[in-house]
């Protein structure tokens, strides 16, 4: 093979590994309707627990918690309380992206203004989503395990 032809090969190879790494990555913005305001009117006297971020972000993290759960009481064949999980990949994701901030803000490796901004966005976008068409969104969170791959998921998620 000559000079020529190798570089032709490579510029291929590397362009197929590129477009390959950016599907997997998932580069489509995905568009939602904003509804926060209507849930935190709705939210009424929820318990809300205390947030390393503060109240605003301990008031979303208890929607979220709110909507996305629920409690089975038990019944004679499974005696204990069962709480399920409506879209858990979107229930759980918020979890492990919620985790990550706090994490990296104890470590020093963000700062607190930037996670608290994304994750205030991740917390939207969950509140957001639960009562809309989501199975985009959520073959998009099964891809990824980590955090840092899920938050950049929400990341492309627009409230309009």
């Amino acid at each position: 093979m000559k000079t020529g032809q190798y570089l032709w090969v490579f510029l291929l190879a590397c362009g197929f590994f590129h477009s390959k790494a950016q599907a997997q990555q998932g580069t489509d913005t995905l568009y939602f309707d904003h509804r926060v305001e209507q849930a935190i009117a709705n939210a009424g006297n929820l318990m809300i627990s205390s947030h390393t971020f503060g109240d605003k972000i301990a008031q979303k993290m208890a929607i979220v918690d709110d909507i996305y759960t629920y409690v089975v009481s038990g019944n004679p064949s499974s005696p204990g309380n069962k709480t399920i999980i409506e879209k858990p990949a979107i229930y759980k994701a918020v979890l492990k992206v919620n985790s990550y901030y706090r994490k990296q803000v104890k470590s020093k490796t963000m700062v607190e203004a930037l996670a608290i901004i994304q994750l205030n966005h991740v917390l939207d976008v969950a509140i957001s989503v639960y009562s809309q068409p989501t199975k985009t969104l959520e073959e998009d969170l099964k891809r990824f395990k980590k955090p840092e791959e899920l938050a950049a998921v929400f990341k492309r998620v627009v409230l309009r």
